[in-house]
């Protein structure tokens, strides 16, 4: 299992059902268990009772939007619950892989909802006992696979700029590239540069980074500048720091991710193709001192409109 334990519910459509134990799991695991949803037939749009049962309870799911499977997140879950979808989700080797009999809610008014809801809300709290210990008094500590000096990620900061720009001259260094006059400038303006970016700080220290910006189409994401100091790779942060730019991506709606990273780095490589991303050609990227050679990827998290 990964150092933070991850789940992936998976039902046709991801409307209701999925949707449901999905929302319910963050909001018991806060922060401590990876979720996602998808559906192998995803729909346009959310249960409306499903959606008013939850909101019952105080749970938003206005940033929730029906997802298509990707193979790459489910190969990443430690655990995949099914429910519903049959022989059109497929098996990950790997995986621990739970069926959930429940009801369909489609077409369901609310009061026939609730129980349903009710049920999955039973189902979710006893997976997250399996995977969280709880102690007798009812309080939970994280799971001993998280440990407990792993950096921080969180959102950049103008006063992360001096940690940022060390982290990428060293990352940089390491593979006989050259200082890039531009990619220094956009260091230097981070916070506007681009649309979210996040940095991974160890005791002060700024360790890992992942920045994104949407494409002027605003349907497609471009991730740029993910670096990782070699001693914290692979210990989970690359994918941890990768989750947070995927997940800003899916909250805006878009239909792909692109990136480019440079041929050397087949950590990097390893990483993207693991989460799902797909080789798509190559291209030369000129700098102010050198050239170099980038691998392109595309990881498409949901059908056209």
């Amino acid at each position: 299992m990964t150092e933070r334990p991850s789940v992936l519910f998976l039902c046709v459509h991801n409307a209701g059902r999925s949707l449901a134990a999905k929302v319910l799991l963050e909001h018991y695991a806060a922060g401590r268990v990876h979720v996602r949803s998808a559906g192998s037939e995803p729909g346009t749009e959310l249960n409306p009772a499903v959606v008013a049962v939850l909101a019952e309870r105080g749970l938003d799911t206005a940033k929730e939007l029906p997802k298509l499977l990707v193979d790459g997140d489910a190969r990443q879950a430690d655990v995949v619950v099914t429910m519903g979808c049959g022989d059109t989700c497929p098996r990950y080797p790997g995986a621990r892989h739970v069926d959930w009999d429940l009801p369909d809610p489609a077409g369901l008014a609310a009061e026939q909802v609730r129980p349903i809801v009710d049920d999955i809300d039973r189902r979710v709290r006893a997976l997250l006992a399996e995977l969280v210990a709880t102690d007798q008094a009812g309080s939970t500590t994280p799971p001993t696979m998280v440990p407990s000096d792993r950096p921080d990620i969180r959102a950049y900061q103008p006063a992360d700029q001096v940690g940022l720009t060390r982290l990428v001259a060293s990352v940089l260094a390491e593979f006989g590239f050259a200082p890039d006059p531009l990619l220094e400038a956009d260091l230097d303006q981070a916070d506007t540069a681009y649309d979210a970016v996040w940095v991974a700080a160890d005791h002060g220290t700024i360790v890992g980074s992942v920045a994104i910006r949407l494409t002027e189409e605003h349907t497609t994401a471009e991730l740029k500048r993910m670096y990782l100091l070699p001693a914290h790779r692979g210990r989970g942060l690359g994918r941890a720091l990768l989750d947070h730019a995927l997940d800003w991506a899916r909250d805006h709606r878009c239909e792909a991710i692109i990136l480019g990273t440079a041929t050397a780095m087949t950590s990097a490589q390893r990483l993207y193709e693991a989460a799902g991303f797909v080789r798509t050609g190559s291209r030369t990227e000129t700098g102010a001192h050198d050239s170099r050679c980038e691998v392109l990827y595309r990881l498409h998290l949901r059908s056209p409109r």
